[in-house]
């Protein structure tokens, strides 16, 4: 192979700066102006670039046969996880490896020769689409399926075979856990994909489509009735029915859709209504372990001192979305009543359990000292002050979700008493007559407070009164300093100024001094 020229290196080296995203719309682009020698030196350029990095390629061609079915999220692979209807690319890697070096070995040799060659002129996904391609990769579903139906003695080998490989490339790249071992009903869940994938797979896409309507949304109830008037169904066997389940199982599974699966537990045989719920109980054990893991992480619970909450908006974001998918969860229990099933609703409420004893006993501790050190710090705000509002309204938000499936006593109670105690504790310390704090310092903790109490449903109105001598003091303190009111500071200072003036209205001979002089600041500021 002859050396590049000056020129193809620099086309090379420009493209390779580029954006993987940018590099693609740029080749989508060239490739429309037609062939030519500067246009075919910057196209190769930009398929190397957009190819960098994939490799396997015989192996990514047979995954794009299982992959509307498919699962990226490792925690699907954790041993505790159930595992029914489930395949992650680990799987289909390992079924791959193994097919390859032995019953498809001359047709693997095959697509590793051809494929790179195609790649070096295409991005990958074209090539992958390409009728020769194709070929192959019908010729490697139909061969390693008629190979997973072969006798029933190679089956055992080729699953332990299929475990090593697993286990193998997930300490490689560093999974950090074993992952669960396959059963033979994963590679009957395979089997099934390979001969029947490609007729679901318009189903699973319609079952997909946006917009809803109804209560739980045409789209998939449109598709449970077109799936159980199929003429799959007609066929009895494992493998036709394992195929029909993982079209609810996809939804599930890959798009975590609760919702969308409510119409195959309606319409489906009984045998799937029972396999949908294993399924879900298995994800409302994920969601409450995962609520668990995320909130001892937030509280930052250390062996010798606790800091300031670990909330960055990543957890934020995951422990919201988790309580989404908890409260869907429960609302199915709820409604198909499984609370009360002696199986189902006995395993619901011990991950129930589970998970806010995880909560109460790192969280709550957490923010209960977070509170009283925000109560100490008048002259200041605490480094994860808003961090700790959002997790306040997280618990009671939290909280809330759980009461629909929990009908026993928890901890949530004195936790929020406690809060609200030191809360409006430290509101009623800094508006008292001190001079060791400004007016700006006290009242901008006092708003502190009441921010902190707003997620807890408290109404700090009932906190403040005219007899307060500290708080009207402070007030008119702070309405003389000339710096502009914040938005909480306007808030509590108007809520004062109101019960000011509606006093001033009552009284018809004398008229508080302080009171006078409040309403005369508060006018001059344009309160």
């Amino acid at each position: 192979m002859s050396e590049p020229s000056d020129k193809t290196k620099t086309v090379t080296a420009l493209v390779s700066r580029l954006p993987t995203g940018a590099a693609r719309a740029l080749y989508g682009e060239l490739a429309q102006v037609g062939e030519g020698t500067q246009v075919s030196m910057v196209t190769r350029a930009l398929a190397a670039k957009i190819n960098a990095g994939r490799r396997q390629h015989g192996r990514r061609l047979f995954t794009q046969l299982f992959e509307p079915f498919m699962v990226a999220d490792d925690d699907f692979l954790k041993p505790g996880f159930a595992g029914i209807g489930i395949v992650h690319p680990l799987d289909i890697g390992g079924l791959w490896s193994v097919a390859a070096a032995g019953p498809v070995a001359a047709l693997a040799k095959t697509m590793d020769e051809r494929i790179p060659a195609l790649a070096d002129e295409k991005p990958l996904d074209l090539v992958l689409a390409m009728p020769e391609l194709v070929s192959l990769q019908t010729r490697a579903r139909e061969e390693i399926a008629a190979w997973l139906g072969g006798e029933a003695s190679r089956q055992p080998r080729a699953l332990a075979a299929i475990n090593r490989w697993r286990a193998d490339e997930a300490r490689q790249t560093g999974l950090g856990f074993e992952p669960r071992p396959l059963t033979q009903e994963d590679l009957l869940t395979l089997r099934a994909l390979l001969l029947h994938g490609e007729t679901l797979r318009p189903m699973l896409k319609d079952a997909s489509a946006s917009g809803s309507g109804g209560r739980y949304g045409t789209a998939a109830r449109d598709v449970a009735v077109r799936l159980f008037a199929h003429t799959i169904q007609e066929d009895g066997s494992d493998i036709a029915r394992m195929a029909v389940l993982m079209v609810p199982l996809a939804i599930l599974h890959r798009r975590r859709d609760y919702r969308s699966v409510v119409p195959f537990l309606l319409q489906g045989p009984e045998p799937m209504q029972a396999r949908i719920l294993e399924a879900i109980d298995g994800h409302l054990a994920r969601v409450c372990g995962k609520i668990g893991d995320e909130a001892s992480a937030l509280a930052a619970a250390g062996p010798q001192v606790r800091g300031p909450l670990v909330a960055p908006l990543r957890r934020q974001l995951a422990l919201s979305a988790q309580v989404d998918h908890l409260d869907t969860l429960l609302a199915i229990y709820e409604e198909f009543e499984l609370i009360n099933d002696p199986r189902l609703g006995m395993r619901a409420r011990n991950h129930l359990d589970q998970m806010v004893k995880i909560v109460e006993r790192s969280l709550y501790p957490a923010l209960i000292e977070r509170s009283l050190a925000a109560g100490r710090t008048t002259n200041r705000a605490l480094p994860d002050q808003d961090e700790l509002i959002w997790a306040i309204g997280f618990c009671i938000r939290w909280r809330a979700v759980i009461g629909r499936g929990m009908h026993w006593g928890t901890g949530h109670s004195g936790f929020k008493e406690r809060v609200l105690e030191i809360v409006k504790g430290a509101f009623t310390e800094a508006l008292a007559e001190t001079g060791s704090f400004s007016p700006t310092e006290r009242l901008s903790q006092a708003v502190r407070m009441m921010a902190l109490a707003q997620p807890l449903g408290a109404h700090v109105a009932s906190w403040i009164g005219l007899l307060d001598k500290g708080l009207v003091q402070t007030v008119i303190a702070r309405l003389r300093v000339e710096e502009p009111l914040s938005g909480g500071e306007r808030e509590l200072v108007l809520a004062v100024v109101e019960l000011a003036r509606e006093e001033l209205r009552r009284t018809r001979y004398w008229k508080d001094a302080r009171l006078v002089e409040l309403e005369e600041l508060a006018v001059a500021s344009g309160l």
